[in-house]
This record gives structure tokens, sequence and C-alpha cells, in this order.
């Protein structure tokens, strides 16, 4: 039934790109206990000591190591990890000049792993503005830290607390792609109860809105209502648990989805023409589909074929309301994608075509 609805599944496309990116490809760590004052980073190029008197920034917290003395015209870095507000042993942390979430880490890198107090320290870094990352114990995936660490020369520069979550919360119900039949009574969403946590925030996105819901429960349940237009279908759901400091501990490694049906309603537009692969004749083709229940107004998309990812971006929309027909007897020979949403009174949009193919031919 959603096979056709083919932009939002697009968009899902960039948010796996984007996921992929920032899952970097896992650090071996050694098994043996780290001497963190003398820990090497990972690219940083050894350096003699120097024989003048570094610059040295006051800590804040109370350390259990020396600090070292900074080499000329490079910086330390000092910070720890924590998980459930406990120290992350052997955590792998990585530093980045450059970093993107879509290529990852680029130009200068750094690397450490925590002690067992959940600190870590990197020398010799070249002054500049970094990205702070740190690995989610063992998995493939890096959270990074959406502030820059500026690391300046001569000095030692002090990390505030980065607080890591696990990836081991697990659902119940419904489990992925399961179907809900709302003439069964509302959804109820579950699962399973982690240890320490003091409370959930429960994520729950429409078809095509990202966090439709997103509120702080206390249980290990929460019931679909009117919260949401509960329509044919498909919704992702995710959990998020924190302990009592108010720090995020674990969540679902993949959002869940779920398909609403016997609604009565459907999120696709009906009867869409042309139709996908269609040829229209030059000077007589119109755009038309059957009205939505739930549609104020809709938003138009037509564009060239090589033009189609506009449409994917929300680019190059007509307005209509009261109306579902599109006049495009104009337009040249040639090959094109259209496709029509449907938004309701608040601005929410409801429904979608998806993208369709066709052409434009001389009579």
């Amino acid at each position: 039934m959603y096979q056709s609805l083919v932009r939002p599944i697009n968009l899902l496309i960039v948010l796996i790109l984007l996921q992929m990116a920032c899952g970097l490809q896992p650090v071996s760590t050694p098994q043996s206990q780290i001497d963190i004052s003398t820990n090497t980073p990972a690219i940083a190029t050894p350096t003699a000591r120097p024989t003048h008197t570094p610059t040295i920034v006051v800590p804040t917290p109370t350390l259990h190591f020396e600090i070292p003395a900074t080499v000329s015209g490079k910086g330390i870095l000092i910070g720890d990890i924590q998980w459930n507000s406990l120290p992350a042993v052997k955590s792998q942390v990585k530093v980045c000049s450059d970093f993107d979430t879509f290529r990852g880490c680029k130009g200068l890198e750094y690397s450490a792993l925590t002690d067992e107090k959940g600190y870590f320290l990197i020398e010799n870094v070249v002054p500049g503005d970094y990205t702070l990352l740190a690995n989610l114990f063992g998995t493939s995936w890096y959270l990074y830290a959406l502030e820059k660490v500026r690391v300046r020369a001569d000095q030692t520069q002090f990390v505030d607390t980065f607080h890591l979550y696990k990836l081991d919360l697990l659902p119940i119900a419904p489990l992925n792609n399961k179907n809900i039949d709302v003439t069964q009574g509302n959804p109820t969403l579950e699962w399973q109860a982690y240890p320490d946590a003091a409370y959930y925030e429960i994520t729950v996105n429409t078809f095509f809105k990202n966090d439709a819901i997103k509120q702080k429960v206390e249980t290990n349940q929460f019931v679909l209502s009117d919260e949401i237009h509960l329509i044919n279908c498909a919704y992702s759901w995710s959990i998020s648990a924190y302990n009592q400091d108010g720090h995020q501990i674990s969540q679902f490694k993949d959002k869940m989805q779920f398909n609403i049906i016997n609604t009565g309603i459907s999120c696709e537009i009906a009867n869409p023409s042309p139709t996908d692969k269609a040829k229209l004749p030059q000077g007589n083709a119109q755009l038309s589909w059957d009205a939505h229940p739930l549609a104020d107004y809709y938003i138009v998309y037509v564009v060239t074929e090589d033009d189609s990812f506009s449409i994917i971006m929300n680019k190059g929309g007509t307005k209509i309301e009261g109306s579902t027909t599109f006049d495009i007897s104009d337009m040249p020979t040639g090959a094109y994608v259209w496709s029509v949403d449907a938004f309701d009174a608040s601005n929410t949009q409801v429904a979608t075509s998806g993208l369709l193919y066709f052409s434009i031919i001389a009579p």
C-alpha cells in the first residue's frame, strides 16, 4: 500500500545516510590498563618537551593524575565520559577538526581511551576548534557534541562532562511493521522497563512530520489517542530512558514502525492523474486527483524529470485551494514528474500521491 509514497521514503533514505555517517567504524581498544598520562593521540606528531613554563588553566575537577606540560604551540584536552552518572571506563574518544554528519571525521583527528575513572587526556593537539565524539560501548556508533571544543596553544583545556547512553532499550509492542486495527481500540505502545530509569521520553512520528508526539512519561506504556491523526498510514516510534539526574541512559537502537489500518481514511491521495509513466498530448494536459477528507488545501509540484529531487526537498510547489485540478496545458514536450500533498487546517500534512513520472508528447 505504501510503496507509491515515494517522497517520504526518499527522506528516510537521507536520514539513513545520516545515521550511517554518524555510526563511524569502531576503533579496537587494548585490553591492558592504559596510562592516561602517557597515552599518545592517534595522529599527533611526537615533539620534544618545552623548556618554557606553559600556561595551565586551573581545573575544576579533582584529578587523580598529574597534568603533563604542553608542547610548545600545542594544547592538551582533558575531560570525563559518564554513563548513568558513573564513569564510562575505556570508552573511545575522538576529536575532529572537520566533522560532517554525512562524511564523518575529516582533517585533523586525535583519539584516546578513558581510564578507570572515566577521564581522557589528549596531548599535542594543534590549536583550533574541534568536535568531540565518544563511542557508544563497543558499537559502530559515536555520539558527538553539538558545541565545538576550542583548543588553545600552550594551554590545557577542560571539557564538560560528556554523558553517553546505550542502545539496549527494547520494545515490546507493537513490533516492527505490525498492523494495528483501530476498531480493536487505540494503539498501546509498550517497552521493557529499564534499570535505573526514572522516566522515559516517547517520540511518535507520523509518515510526514517528525515529533508529532514528544513527551515525558513515567511508566513503560503509552496509549495513542487524539494527539495525532490516526489514519491508514505508517507511523514510527522510539523511547529514550533517563536516570534521576536527568541524563539519558538508553534508547531504542532503531525507530520502530507500525501501520494503522481500518480508519476509513488513507494517507495516500486517491486517483492521481496522470498516473506513473503516462503519456499526455501537448496542449491538452492537466493534473487531477480525488479530494481528501482531511484536506484544507493542497501543494502541487511539477518539474522536469532531471529536477525531481526538488520535490523531495519541498521546492517549487503551488498552493491549491478549493480545487483538485492543476492546468499544465502550456508545458512543452519532455519528461516530467509531479506530486500532490494534502494539508489540513492546522498546516499538518495528511496525505500524498508520491512521485509520478509522465511525458508530454507532440499531438
